[in-house]
């Protein structure tokens, strides 16, 4: 079918600008507050990841698995980041970088007083998608179906869906914009086996292509102990010595592999992952891989983005006070214990300090209701904080 004619939510989604994503010499490093040394969390990572392509990361819990989502989404963190991180060969200002990628937390970020749909349009039209109202509206019934969300699409955030139903709107809103990347920390929390399968072939269904290859980045310590194909990793395997019993779980068994939190010898164990990563760094699929890296930063492929209307300053202070005055409407509750603590308080200073006399004796007086008023008010603000970190 020719892209013209395809129908508008699915053209959104359509990737034909950016052709892969590469990262060399990544290295994030943080001070130790205690012994004042430098340390790695991320040592020299290489990767690359083509089209098309779904690259998991995998290993035991503190490897740097986070940390490098952060470091290649370009995302604030509190350490320093060397390496490069090329897409199509360029490396993009910020502003660029953000406009072909996105981010999915590990954690639920949501306005729980709006529902499923609405917060599907309020992320598009912060976003500053600009389309007409029945293509934004195509769009959104677009990622509803395809994320099993159509059923739930009035129920409110907070108390009308499962927590798995949540992770699948989390991504959901992220693809709203089109991105070309997307980065998924911890994606399948609190997923089934059924969601956890649909979603990764859900974003190519959306691009009307299919995954062409799975690769695998497995880290420990925070550094690469494989990278490529996943269905070459046993043979990687096997030509290292490390032999994976039958009828045992791959992933189990690199995961338990590469893991030392839990050795009886740390010593050994520290030292088993020592010889893996040099295992790594002499095999050719590590020289392939840089080969392909450098080949990729060689070429003269560029980056054309086009630029979008994005909402001024204007627009987006509309957009955000439309969705205050909903979330107040359905927390009534809340605004109206507000309403009577100020009346309440109106009343009391209106009775102590009623008919004050306007001459130098009451200005005593005077000074001591402003004092109150102003205490009540600074301390009342407070409430709001809450409120603040959900809009945030």
């Amino acid at each position: 079918m020719d892209i013209e004619q395809r129908p508008v939510a699915e053209k959104h989604f359509l990737n034909t600008t950016v052709h892969k994503i590469s990262w060399s010499g990544l290295t994030v490093a943080i001070k130790d507050r205690r012994t004042g040394q430098t340390r790695n969390i991320l040592d020299n990572v290489e990767g690359l990841v083509n089209s098309g392509d779904c690259c998991a990361v995998m290993g035991p819990s503190g490897c740097g698995k986070t940390t490098l989502l952060n470091a290649l989404a370009r995302r604030p963190i509190n350490a320093t980041v060397d390496g490069r991180v090329c897409i199509n060969s360029t490396q993009l200002p910020d502003a660029a970088f953000r406009h072909v990628t996105s981010f999915v937390e590990d954690h639920d970020t949501f306005i729980g007083s709006l529902t499923v749909r609405e917060t599907l349009q309020f992320a598009s039209k912060l976003a500053g998608i600009t389309s007409f109202r029945h293509e934004s509206q195509a769009r959104i019934d677009t990622l509803l179906k395809s994320f099993g969300l159509v059923d739930q699409a009035s129920a409110l955030v907070e108390k009308g869906i499962s927590k798995g139903q949540k992770r699948r709107l989390a991504v959901a809103e992220r693809l709203v914009t089109g991105p070309k990347i997307l980065f998924l920390d911890e994606p399948t929390s609190g997923l089934d086996s059924v969601p956890v399968f649909t979603l990764s072939a859900t974003y190519a269904t959306l691009q009307s292509a299919t995954i062409s290859s799975l690769s695998l980045l497995l880290l420990s310590a925070g550094k690469t102990q494989y990278f490529g194909a996943r269905s070459a990793v046993i043979d990687y395997c096997e030509g290292i010595g490390v032999t994976i019993p039958q009828r045992v779980n791959p992933a189990d068994f690199l995961l338990e592999l590469v893991n030392i939190d839990f050795s009886q010898d740390i010593t050994a164990a520290s030292q088993r992952i020592a010889d893996l990563q040099s295992l790594w760094q002499a095999s050719n699929s590590a020289q392939l891989l840089c080969e392909s890296i450098l080949a990729t930063d060689r070429s003269s492929e560029g980056l054309s983005i086009q630029a979008d209307d994005k909402p001024g300053i204007g627009g987006q202070l509309m957009t955000l006070l439309q969705r205050s005055f909903l979330k107040a409407y359905r927390d009534i509750m809340a605004y109206t214990f507000r309403l009577v603590m100020y009346m309440g308080l109106a009343i009391l200073m209106g009775t102590l300090w009623l008919q004050l006399d306007r001459n130098q004796d009451s200005i005593q007086l005077l000074i001591n209701a402003l004092l109150v008023s102003c205490g009540f008010m600074a301390f009342m603000a407070v409430t709001y904080v809450p409120a603040f970190i959900e809009d945030h």
